[in-house]
Order: C-alpha cells, then sequence, then structure tokens
C-alpha cells in the first residue's frame, strides 16, 4: 500500500489525509497493515522495520507467521484469525523472529478495520524484551524471599542439630529442584565427612560410616574455596556419581559452604534438575543461605554441647553410686554398662584387670551386641593382644577398622563377630596401671581422640571399684578356675553341666557338648618340662575362649583335655565349632619366645542332648568315646602318611 491507499482510506477528511501518514510513521509502536485474505503485509512504518531490522519494502507482502518463529507460525495464524472477531485482541505468548536471527519477545494487538469489501487487519507489535525480563527478576527476587523466608522457619523451630540440618535440606531442595540433597558435616581432627542428613527418592537415614576426604571431591573443594561451587556435570563428583547412578534429568550438581564467621563446619551437596529455576545457580542466595545454616547449626552444636556436658555429669555421678553400692559383679556391670549407653554409640564394652601373675589381664565384665569370644573370666594375653598392648605401652589405643587392618591376635575374631573399630585405655589405681577399659562398635571409625577427656573420667570411676571386688574376684578364682588353663574347672564344669541340662529340659531344646584331647603334648612336658607344658596349657585354654561365643562354656577337664558346653546348638554347629578349636590349636606355634616353637595337635568329640544322649553321663561318655575314635583315627592318617625325606 502505498501513500496514496492511505489517502484513500475511507472516513478521511480531505484537510486530515497527510496527518494519517504522519502518525502511522511517528508512531513509536511497530504498526502494520495486513490483507485478511492474504495475510501479506501492505505497509509497515519505521518502528516496525527497527524491530525486525527489515527494510520497509522487505516487509511489504511478507505474510505475518513469516515474522514468527517457525514453531510458533501455526498459533500465529490462529490467533490472526481472532483478530477479525475479537477489536483490540492482544497476544503476548510469541515470538518475532528478526532478519538479523534475533528472537524477540513481542504483545501484539490486533482490529479488523473492515474498509469497503476489502479487510484491513491493524497490528500493534510491541517489543516486550524488557519487561520479561523485569518480570523474571521480580519472580526470582520474590522465590528467593519466600526461600529464605521458608529457611528461617525451618531454623529457628529447633536447637536439635539433624532437624535443623534435615529442615534446612528440605527447603532448598524444594527451592532450588534438586532431586537429591544431602549435608556434609567436617571433622577436622580425622579429615573425613559425616553425612548428617540426606534427601531423595530412596535415601532416607544418613550413613553411619563417616567419609574420607578423597571421596567427597566437590565437598573439599568448597571447604577450601569457602564459596559455593557449581559442577556442570556430576562426572566431576566420582561419588555422587555413582551414587545417583541411573536417575536422568539432573543438570547439575551444587556445593554450598556452611560458615559461620570466619569457619566453614560443611557442606549442603545438591544434584539438581536440568528444567528447574536454578541451574543458573545465584552465587549470592547461596552464599547467604550457606551463612544461615551454619549460624544455626554451630549455635545448635554450642547447645547440644551444654545438653551432654549436664549428662556426662549426671552419668558419671551415677556411676560413682552404682560402683560404691554393690560387690556383685554382674550386677554393677549391668548398671555400669546402662549408664555408658547414655553417653556413647558402642555394640562391646571390656573391662579387664590385670592377674595376679601379671602376664594375663582377667576380664571382669564384658558385654557385647554382638557375638564375642572374650567373656567373664577369659584370660587376655599382654603380648600381641590389644588391651595387653595398652598396659604395657601405658596409653590409649584407637583401631579404626578392623577389616582393613589386623593388628592384634583377636581382630580377626572381632571382626568376624561384627566389630569394626575400637578404643582401649588404661586404667590406673594408686600410681599403677592395673588394668584396661575398652568400647568397640560396628561402624568404621567409631571412636576419635576426641571421645578420650570422657572416657578417661570413666576408666578412673572404674579404678575406685578395684578395690571393692578384689576380694571377692580372688575368692570366687580359686573356687571355679584352673590355676593353669585360667580356665573354668572341672567342678564347675558339672555344676554348670547340670544347671544347663535343667535349662533344656524346661525350655525343650537341646545342648552339645565337645571333649578335646590335645595329641604331641606329653612329648613338650617330658622334653621341655612341666612349667613350659603349663604354659602351653595356657595358651590353649586363651584360644579356646577366642574361638568359642560368649554363652558357650569351656573348661579343664583334666591333664591335657578340654571341654566346652554348647547351650542351644545342634550337633552340626556343635561339629563346625569344634573343628574351629581344633585349627585354632594345630596352626598356633607355642613357645617362640623361647626359641622351640612347637606344635600340637587335637582330637575332637562332638554329642548332642538329648538327641544322642539322653542323661548327662550318657553325653559325657559319648562325646569322649567319639574324642578318642578321632585320637586313633589321627594316629592311623599319621602313620600312613609318607615320611619326610
Amino acid at each position: 500500500m502505498s501513500k496514496s491507499s492511505l489517502r484513500s482510506l475511507p472516513g478521511d477528511r480531505p484537510e486530515s489525509r497527510w496527518d494519517f501518514r504522519a502518525a502511522f510513521d511517528r508512531s513509536p509502536v511497530a504498526t502494520f497493515l495486513f490483507d485478511d485474505a492474504t495475510r501479506a503485509c501492505l505497509e509497515a512504518n519505521k518502528a516496525a522495520e527497527l524491530l525486525t531490522a527489515f527494510s520497509r519494502a522487505e516487509l511489504l507482502d511478507r505474510r505475518i507467521e513469516d515474522l514468527h518463529t517457525r514453531e510458533r507460525r501455526d498459533r500465529a495464524l490462529k490467533y490472526f484469525q481472532r483478530f477479525r472477531q475479537e477489536p483490540g485482541f492482544t497476544y503476548d505468548d510469541l515470538k518475532l523472529e528478526t532478519k538479523d536471527g534475533r528472537v524477540v519477545p513481542v504483545e501484539v494487538r490486533g482490529m479488523n478495520l473492515g474498509f469497503d469489501e476489502r479487510k484491513i487487519i491493524l497490528v500493534y507489535v510491541r517489543d516486550i524484551t524488557e519487561e520479561r525480563l523485569l518480570q523474571g527478576e521480580v519472580l526470582f527476587q520474590n522465590h528467593k524471599l519466600t526461600t529464605l523466608n521458608a529457611l528461617s522457619s525451618a531454623i529457628r523451630n529447633s536447637m536439635e542439630l539433624h532437624q535443623i540440618l534435615s529442615g534446612s535440606l528440605r527447603v532448598i531442595m524444594e527451592a532450588s529442584g534438586s532431586v537429591y540433597g544431602e549435608v556434609l558435616i567436617y571433622d577436622e581432627e580425622s579429615a573425613t565427612f559425616q553425612i548428617a542428613a540426606v534427601r531423595g527418592e530412596g535415601f532416607s537415614e544418613p550413613p553411619r560410616e563417616p567419609l574420607s576426604a578423597a571421596d567427597c571431591e566437590l565437598a573439599n573443594r568448597v571447604l577450601a574455596k569457602g564459596e559455593p561451587i557449581l559442577l556442570d556435570s556430576l562426572a566431576h563428583e566420582p561419588r555422587l556419581s555413582k551414587l545417583l547412578r541411573g536417575q536422568s534429568g539432573i543438570g547439575v550438581a551444587a556445593g554450598v559452604p556452611l560458615r559461620n564467621k570466619d569457619r566453614v563446619m560443611g557442606v549442603m551437596q545438591l544434584a539438581i534438575a536440568t528444567d528447574q529455576l536454578f541451574p543458573t545457580f545465584d552465587f549470592e542466595l547461596f552464599t547467604s543461605i550457606g551463612v544461615q545454616i551454619g549460624m544455626a547449626a554451630d549455635n545448635a552444636v554450642l547447645f547440644q554441647r551444654t545438653v551432654r556436658q549436664a549428662k556426662q555429669i549426671q552419668v558419671l555421678n551415677n556411676i560413682a553410686r552404682i560402683i560404691s553400692s554393690s560387690l556383685q559383679i554382674e550386677e554393677v556391670f549391668d548398671s555400669f554398662a546402662n549408664e555408658m549407653e547414655k553417653l556413647f554409640d558402642f555394640d562391646r564394652l571390656l573391662v579387664a584387670f590385670l592377674d595376679s601373675s601379671g602376664s594375663y589381664l582377667r576380664i571382669f565384665a564384658s558385654g557385647a551386641r554382638t557375638d564375642s569370644g572374650w567373656g567373664m573370666e577369659s584370660l587376655i594375653p599382654l603380648v600381641g593382644t590389644g588391651p595387653g598392648w595398652t598396659v604395657l605401652n601405658e596409653t590409649h589405643f584407637i583401631h579404626p577398622d578392623t577389616k582393613e587392618e589386623k593388628k592384634f591376635i583377636e581382630d580377626q575374631f572381632l571382626y568376624e563377630d561384627g566389630i569394626r573399630s575400637y578404643i582401649l585405655l588404661p586404667i590406673h589405681s594408686r600410681g599403677k596401671i592395673v588394668g584396661t577399659f575398652g568400647l568397640g562398635s560396628r561402624r568404621r571409625a567409631g571412636f576419635s581422640e576426641k571421645d578420650l577427656p570422657l572416657l578417661t573420667q570413666l576408666s578412673k570411676q572404674i579404678s575406685t571399684a578395684i578395690e571393692n571386688v578384689k576380694l571377692y574376684q580372688q575368692t570366687k578364682e580359686t573356687s571355679i578356675l584352673d590355676d593353669v588353663s585360667s580356665l573354668f574347672n572341672s567342678r564347675y564344669f558339672h555344676q554348670a553341666l547340670d544347671r544347663e541340662l535343667k535349662l533344656v529340659a524346661r525350655h525343650k531344646s537341646r545342648l552339645s557338648l565337645i571333649f578335646m584331647d590335645l595329641d604331641k603334648f606329653k612329648q613338650i612336658n617330658d622334653v621341655h618340662g612341666h612349667l613350659r607344658g603349663s604354659k602351653v596349657l595356657r595358651e590353649v585354654g586363651f584360644l579356646l575362649r577366642a574361638a568359642i561365643r560368649e554363652t558357650d562354656i569351656a573348661a579343664r577337664y583334666g591333664g591335657d583335655e578340654f571341654v566346652v558346653i554348647l547351650p542351644d546348638t545342634d550337633y552340626p554347629a556343635a561339629k563346625r565349632l569344634g573343628e574351629r578349636m581344633r585349627q585354632l590349636v594345630v596352626r598356633t606355634t607355642y613357645l617362640k619366645e623361647e626359641g622351640i616353637n612347637a606344635r600340637i595337635g587335637a582330637s575332637i568329640g562332638v554329642a548332642t542332648f538329648p538327641n544322642e544322649a539322653p542323661t548327662k553321663d550318657e553325653l559325657i561318655s559319648l562325646a569322649d568315646e567319639r574324642m578318642y575314635r578321632d585320637k586313633k583315627e589321627n594316629h592311623r592318617r599319621a602313620a600312613s602318611s609318607p615320611k619326610d625325606s
């Protein structure tokens, strides 16, 4: 449409014809005239040229849909039809594509002029880029404010560290569109991270095991830098990548320092969905979030430390009262263990004192949620064992992982029984070391140097009980223990067997008995003397206690014969345990420190009550008979085997 065509528009007064043209050209809004039938552009003003980067000549005859991006053209046609029916219809959900390739969000308003037979559609197009940016910023700022308010509510409603961290993690994950999140607390002493809170599909409780610094690359970087870090791929964080393997739609991973003043106490790690608001990651917001959580967490730690100190004082007072109130070992131990559980998360407790010879530790108290080879009255040699090392070196010992390192004799048994870590401390009395005190845990690195002050206090309290129970202990030792092997003596064995058989009858259960006789032991006595023979018997006694369960009862039956009562144990299980005892005895080298390096054998006999033997005497007789049958078979095999040349 030319200028002359504009002059011929119906309704123009002659004196104002050129005013319309001038107004059309001067309009700051891009203005177009489209032919209703062909949708072709008939006219465009200067603002339209500026907006589209096309010249007026290039715009003429261009259809309205050609001005929009390809994926939105069908929608543009739909809206064009509505211009005919709805005067002033406006849309703002399309984008205009310029000559130079820019995509511009626009607001479009159209109306049907309807001149003569030819219908003309007047269209105003306005660039709303700035408005959209402003709207986005307003929405984003509102989102930030909402997030900070929600975070503040989650923080101020509790002084419990886990609740603060879990609540904060929930708020931040919802706000950031995260599919997984965790809070790692850094322990400077051990240089490890502990997952204190975790959220995500399939994740509910944080693991108890600490994480080494090498396992937490992102957290380490955040800790060192003290600022939020954004990773564009989980591939840069191997642990998270492995943990979230199979989860799709994760765009980025973020690490946020939890800071209070100049100290970073931990890191919040997030795996953020691709289609969420925060993939652009607002560092200012997340820095503020980290400071808020860090301050609240630090306050909670201080509060809980105060509460814990008050509880420690109460428990120490309770233990002092318990120790001084009774001479009954079982009663004292049960109450002592119950009080200890208020302060420490442990699965095994050990208290042992030096015996009269000064070469062994005798267990005074032992308790475990896991099965255990060392129970009450067991003897522990000083050389080669953790408790012995503690006494000999007059210092504490912390074993972080029995799976990774077997430092002492008992570590393999402890690991097999489920104990991954333990701590041992010496017990002092009147200026001398008189014993050892220890705790064990199913967790790796369950104890650290920070536990020492309180455990040292407890070990001092334990020492005050020594004089109270010493006479009782000595009296009991002389009446029920064998002097040589330090296992129970034959008299106590018969008392215990009578008691256990009554329990079997009452509960309609079963009981097995193991007889063991040492082979080649007489040669040691004859060649090296009875004193050295007694040392071998004592070491065999220690090995048997290490091999059996805490509920089992081991005794020296006489000479080089030993017997073990196995409550609630069937024949196959007893046979396996007997074989374990045999292997321990035959694989051990005796009298090594004297340069003798002796080896012995063992014969085993097993019988089960009431299945095989309905009375006590028949049970003992059958087990003894099978032991001698095993001894004959061992001698036969030894005689028929080829001799070394």
